[in-house]
């Protein structure tokens, strides 16, 4: 029995060393294997050049004649002979020499290195099968089998380091690098790991703090071996350092200990990461700690404050970012503009800080949280030559934190300190950095945002004049600091300084008066700002006061312009409807104002806002206050009458007309001003005074004075202003304009002649009373006196244009008497009506003969004799 036990361990050591016997032998073979190929291709190359031949051009051997014995050569001749000149590379070897190394293919992939790694994990599984099968057969002892287990981990950690040490092959050139050593390493440190935890977790050989110990330092030794090995042997070490005290368990009340074991594995894989340039390693290593508190914070139990968690997220950012190469580009993440490893890290610390302050209550740990987590961003951002995400995720670490004083009345105080140390780190930041204008960015906006946050926690969106007065305080603390750097306007850095700090004052402001103010004094003061803004870009030529004053213009716009809620800004006002004068008036003087003080370099985006923002202002203000005139009432009363109607077809035609002939076409807010202007006021008559306002149909009331009426108003004025279009169009050479604005001109005049004699046999109200026959007779002597008067236009002006529509006028008349006079008519009315038409149309057609349709006249008939000779 004793002879079948050691012949089983026999048989167990021989499998476990069979491997690396297997594996040596692959290693000589191979190389001897490199060897022979490498002298083959010797010979064969020295063949190819002795069968080149002689060189070309080289003379023929010289012929004696016969009967002359050639003179022997004397050794001086021979030594007097120059040496030849050296030979031209022979092309067949230099194309040799010059072809390329092989490409990296699937074979030499899958032969190369992922078998070998495919080895590796095998060596490492077939050490846990021996290991079970002798546990299963109780073979060996638990104590002998842990010592074997280590015994197999540490061969394979040595194989790895002689090979590791060996001459490398040839033919690993392609692959990049020899993956023997770190499969047979890493397979080595799996060993290592699963003897040790089998010593405590499955035999109890050894206490839970010595296991925890053993893996520890087996992590450090695996972390040792990646500095020799690679990353792969590496980032086995940090894992399974971060994976031990999973495995280990223990006391979950001891969590000092566990933090601090944390903060020294980020420690390690800090000076890994800086000796190496592995910016990997501090991401895996500041990520396992981060997702060691969140499993921590979910599994607690009481309401305690989480200082613990705290230190360990303040330790392991500050040893993370601390340790960390800040040179970008030893990270293979990093882009143009981005450190990718300073970006992870910061993501992951606001994670952990956000984690922390969930459902929190305490002040003191938010504060402390966003002032030492928001430093160590801040200036790791700024050590970075690229952007790492730090400075914003400060601002949110800041913003998070504000969160924990909702409803306290300590949130103001927080707001106040958390927002002026923001501007004061982005101008400290900002000053002597290649990325200046970020840093001021960040320290403009970042405060301003927290700012409005908990303004909306504070208030619910209510106006307070203390939320003012703290945005008026960074205002002036902006304004501070733009006069300490204006001292030094002259350089460069200073110079980004000052502007940065002009622009968050100027947005401060701002922000101030969103505090304070509503409805259109919000607006106003807003537009007032950006006029501020031009001053200071006067004196100050700053490219972000241009940004910033376009975002506020839009803003003013659309509140202005483009908000149907303006009709209720009266309510509560202390100048009822009339806050529209100072309301519209100031914004649009404003606006003039800052694109005069812009000037030149406005550029095409603010200057247009600016000068369509103060044109929508001043057409607005009069059409608001056409609709306070129209009827006694309030902006926001339902209803539309003809009046506003016709006021703002009136107002907005006569704008139009005002651009177009007076505006500078080059301009696009001029250009497509009077576009837009027109079209509007076109669809209004059109839809609304021809079709759903029109008198005759909805029987309103349009004034008792003949001509001066609400008809005259709604058609006749729109049609003398089309007529100024179509005269003005037609100057300019314009083929279309002319012709639409002729045609509307024309029906608009028909229409009005139309209603204005009904107004007189109706009054007021044009839907009431019976239809006379004077008034059908009416109807044709008005139209025929306009078809003829636009033909005695037509005729003085030479325009075919006004002859062809007084035909059109005519023949509608014609139509009228025939198809309806003729009918309804009786008696004298009848008659006179066909006599009347009968009489004009014969007047017209003799004016038609004798001032249009003249003959040319006739030629002289040419004559038979011919014509004289010159001279005679």
């Amino acid at each position: 029995m004793m002879d079948e036990e050691i012949l089983l361990v026999l048989l167990g050591l021989g499998y476990a060393v069979l491997p690396f016997l297997g594996l040596s032998a692959f290693v000589q073979v191979r190389g001897q294997r490199n060897r022979i190929e490498a002298l083959e291709r010797t010979v064969a190359d020295l063949q190819a050049a002795l069968a080149a031949g002689p060189r070309t051009g080289t003379a023929p051997e010289a012929i004696p004649e016969p009967g002359i014995e050639p003179e022997p050569l004397a050794t001086e001749a021979v030594d007097a002979v120059p040496e030849a000149e050296p030979t031209a590379p022979d092309p067949v070897l230099a194309r040799e020499s010059a072809t390329p190394e092989p490409q990296q293919g699937l074979e030499s992939r899958l032969t190369g290195r992922w078998l070998i790694w495919i080895g590796g994990v095998a060596l490492a599984l077939g050490g846990a099968f021996l290991v079970q099968v002798s546990i299963e057969t109780g073979l060996l002892s638990p104590s002998l089998r842990i010592l074997l287990g280590l015994a197999l981990a540490v061969g394979l950690v040595g194989v790895a380091e002689r090979l590791r040490r060996r001459t490398p092959a040839q033919g690993i050139g392609p692959l990049g690098a020899d993956h023997l050593a770190p499969s047979a390493a890493g397979a080595g440190i799996a060993v290592a790991y699963a003897a040790v935890f089998a010593a405590h977790g499955l035999y109890g050989l050894i206490a839970q703090f010595s296991a925890f110990v053993g893996l520890a330092l087996v992590s450090l030794v695996a972390v040792g071996l990646g500095l020799l090995h690679g990353a792969p042997v590496a980032a086995l070490g940090i894992a399974g350092a971060l994976a031990v005290p999973a495995i280990v368990g223990g006391d979950s009340g001891n969590v000092t200990g566990l933090f601090l074991y944390l903060c020294a594995i980020t420690a390690v894989a800090g000076l890994v990461a800086r000796w190496r340039g592995w910016s990997w390693a501090l991401l895996l290593a500041h990520g396992g700690a981060v997702a060691w508190l969140v499993l921590w914070l979910i599994d607690r139990s009481g309401d305690a404050t989480p200082w613990n968690g705290a230190f360990l997220l303040l330790g392991s950012t500050a040893l993370a970012l601390g340790l960390r190469w800040h040179d970008a580009g030893a990270s293979r993440w990093s882009g143009r503009w981005v450190d990718g490893t300073g970006l992870g890290l910061a993501v992951l610390t606001l994670a952990g800080g956000a984690a922390l302050l969930v459902g929190r209550t305490e002040g003191t740990l938010a504060v402390a949280l966003a002032a030492g987590l928001g430093v160590a961003l801040l200036v790791d951002d700024r050590a970075s030559a690229r952007h790492t995400g730090g400075a914003v995720a400060a601002v949110l670490m800041a913003i998070v934190a504000s969160l924990v004083f909702d409803g306290d009345p300590g949130l103001i105080l927080y707001a106040a300190g958390a927002a002026f140390a923001l501007i004061v780190a982005g101008f400290v930041l900002a000053h002597g950095s290649e990325r200046a204008g970020w840093f001021g960015f960040v320290g403009t906006a970042g405060p301003l945002l927290l700012l409005v946050i908990d303004y909306g926690l504070e208030t619910d969106g209510n106006t307070d004049p203390v939320w003012t007065a703290l945005a008026l305080g960074a205002a002036a603390l902006h304004v501070g600091l733009a006069a300490l750097a204006g001292r030094h306007r002259d350089h460069a850095p200073w110079a980004g300084l000052l502007a940065a700090q002009a622009t968050g004052a100027l947005a401060a402001v701002s922000v101030g008066a969103v505090f304070l103010l509503r409805d259109a004094w919000l607006s106003t003061a807003l537009a007032v700002t950006v006029a501020g803004a031009s001053y200071v870009h006067r004196h100050v030529p700053v490219r972000g006061l241009r940004w910033v004053s376009l975002g506020l213009a839009v803003a003013v716009v659309m509140r202005l312009s483009l908000n149907p809620l303006v009709l209720t800004y009266h309510d509560g006002g202390p100048l009822g409807g009339f806050w529209i004068w100072p309301g519209y008036g100031l914004a649009a003087l404003a606006f003039l104002a800052a694109r005069r003080g812009f000037g030149a370099d406005a550029g095409p985006w603010l200057r247009s806002v600016l000068e369509a923002g103060a044109l929508s202002f001043v057409v607005v203000l009069v059409s608001l206050q056409i609709r306070m005139l129209a009827d006694d009432g309030p902006l926001d009363r339902p209803g539309y009458d003809l009046l506003e109607a016709g006021l703002n077809s009136a107002w907005w035609l006569g704008m139009a007309l005002f651009l177009y002939v007076r505006g500078d076409q080059s301009v696009p807010t001029v250009r497509w001003g009077w576009r837009l202007l027109g079209t509007m006021a076109t669809v209004q008559v059109l839809f609304g005074a021809v079709v759903a306002l029109n008198p005759l149909l909805t029987g309103d009331p349009v004034g008792e004075l003949f001509l001066i009426n609400l008809v005259t108003l709604a058609y006749a004025v729109p049609a003398v202003l089309a007529v100024g279009f179509a005269v003005a169009s037609r100057r300019r050479g314009s083929l279309r304009l002319p012709r639409w604005a002729g045609a509307a001109a024309l029906g608009l005049a028909w229409l009005w002649l139309t209603l204005s004699v009904r107004h007189a046999f109706h009054g007021s109200r044009l839907d009431v009373g019976p239809d006379t026959d004077a008034e059908l007779y009416a109807y044709s002597v008005a139209w025929l006196l306009f078809g003829v008067a636009l033909l005695a236009a037509g005729l003085l002006r030479g325009s075919l244009v006004l002859r062809y529509a007084s035909l059109l006028v005519i023949l509608v008349s014609v139509a009228k008497v025939f198809l309806i006079d003729m009918a309804a008519l009786t008696g004298l009315w009848r008659a006179v009506s066909f006599i009347g038409l009968g009489a004009a149309l014969l007047g017209i057609g003799f004016v038609y003969q004798r001032f249009v349709l003249l003959r040319p006249p006739a030629a002289p008939p040419p004559s038979a004799e011919p014509p004289p000779a010159p001279g005679e």
